[in-house]
């Protein structure tokens, strides 16, 4: 499928990133690997096609952090953006695509505490696509217009692999405000969304989207049906993670929260209560960390993370990695970072004892510029909804009677001021 598309390139994308494709192409044809991250999604999707000609290893980071751009950096790799100069000539014709050979390397948050590299090869995305394909018929509706970026496996896979499958145009640009989305929203589009955009929705569309899907993080059963009341569709959830890709989905019909494993998907609880998966888009079955109770009819309930991973607006979160990164600071003594609810949100807060050298750098400082000064530290390496938006400053942390950190403590240093 990928070779016709490529073959048809002008009419898939238009005739203006024919000649773009040859040009990406002759600009990384001598190279190994890929580091690839545009805003733009038509540059973005004509530059992974280009990529996916060379026969190179593609990687998608998460976010353009300096430093983390620098730390996946291999021999021969080039770091391509929309905004890297071009060569302008045209290139040979490319050999044939082998999609169980090509390669695309996504970046998540892993329990470790250092983001992971999670590979995925095309033919396991292709067979993804298939299954949304045949799972939800969108044959009939408009173009697909997203809340949500497309360089995670949510986004790039119903953003832009599943309309450029379908032959649908998508929006360019990711859109963040209600604003923006309701002037680009026509009848019959697909809106690709999630928890923390829909959870805000608040006028009432004059247009009805054919499909809303919602994603990174559940979707609360009053969220969607004021999504069902304003935009006029009841939203799908999917289910999934970027090592599994989609597991399940639910509309939620009724408030009982039951997921139904999509088609091929074979499921039963393992280790700690844990859901455990067989999938044709994994290699080998695997072990996820989130508790869940099976039903006889094979649909199943989430109960909650087993592991130190959280979602914060949708995005998943290492709440180990925020803190060994925060905890490089010279005036950092210890540090604990905790998810907590504010003005119905989830938020990240930080709890922190400082070194001499801290102590006496607050006490030169205001207190706002003493935390400023170690947001900017932490936005060397994270997004900035990863970045804490409560401090607390303590003379230590609170631990229990055995010597262990107390986290139900921790969590009273947020609520006693609130």
């Amino acid at each position: 499928m990928i070779n016709k598309i490529i073959k048809n390139l002008g009419s898939s994308l238009g005739p203006q990133y024919v000649e773009t494709f040859h040009k990406i192409r002759a600009t990384i044809q001598d190279a190994d690997h890929v580091v690839l991250y545009s805003e733009d999604r038509y540059f973005f999707l004509t530059a992974l096609l280009a990529a996916f000609s060379t026969g190179g290893k593609v990687f998608l980071p998460h976010n353009k952090a300096e430093n983390f751009i620098s730390s996946i950096m291999q021999n021969n790799t080039l770091f391509l953006t929309d905004k890297t100069p071009l060569k302008n000539k045209q290139t040979s014709a490319q050999p044939l695509i082998d999609s169980k050979k090509t390669c695309l390397v996504f970046y998540t948050s892993g329990s470790t505490g250092k983001p992971k590299a999670i590979p995925k090869t095309l033919f396991q995305l292709e067979t993804e696509i298939q299954c949304l394909i045949s799972t939800f018929n969108m044959s009939s509706s408009g173009k697909f217009i997203s809340t949500v970026p497309h360089y995670h496996i949510y986004g790039l896979l119903f953003s832009v692999l599943l309309p450029l499958y379908l032959e649908k145009k998508f929006l360019n640009q990711t859109l963040v405000l209600w604003d923006e989305i309701f002037t680009n929203l026509g009848q019959d589009d697909v809106l690709i969304s999630s928890p923390s955009h829909l959870s805000r929705l608040e006028e009432k569309s004059l247009y009805k989207p054919s499909f809303v899907f919602s994603s990174s993080a559940p979707l609360s059963f009053e969220d969607a049906h004021k999504t069902n009341d304003l935009l006029g569709t009841l939203p799908f959830e999917i289910y999934g993670s970027t090592e599994t890709g989609g597991i399940a989905y639910r509309q939620q019909l009724d408030n009982s929260g039951k997921c139904t494993p999509f088609n091929q998907i074979k499921i039963k609880i393992g280790e700690n209560n844990c859901l455990h998966i067989a999938s044709p888009y994994l290699d080998t079955p695997y072990q996820t960390q989130d508790r869940v109770m099976i039903h006889s009819d094979n649909t199943f309930n989430l109960l909650g993370r087993h592991d130190r991973i959280v979602k914060v607006e949708g995005k998943r979160v290492c709440l180990l990695e925020i803190e060994q990164k925060l905890a490089l600071h010279p005036s950092i003594q210890d540090c604990v970072i905790l998810p907590i609810l504010m003005e119905k949100r989830d938020i990240l807060g930080a709890i922190i004892t400082l070194t001499q050298d801290g102590v006496m750098h607050l006490n030169s400082v205001k207190r706002h510029q003493f935390i400023n000064a170690l947001k900017q530290h932490l936005r060397l390496y994270f997004d900035i909804v990863c970045i804490p938006r409560q401090w607390k400053i303590e003379s230590k942390m609170p631990e229990n009677s055995t010597g262990k950190r107390s986290i139900s403590a921790l969590q009273k240093i947020f609520e006693e001021n609130k």
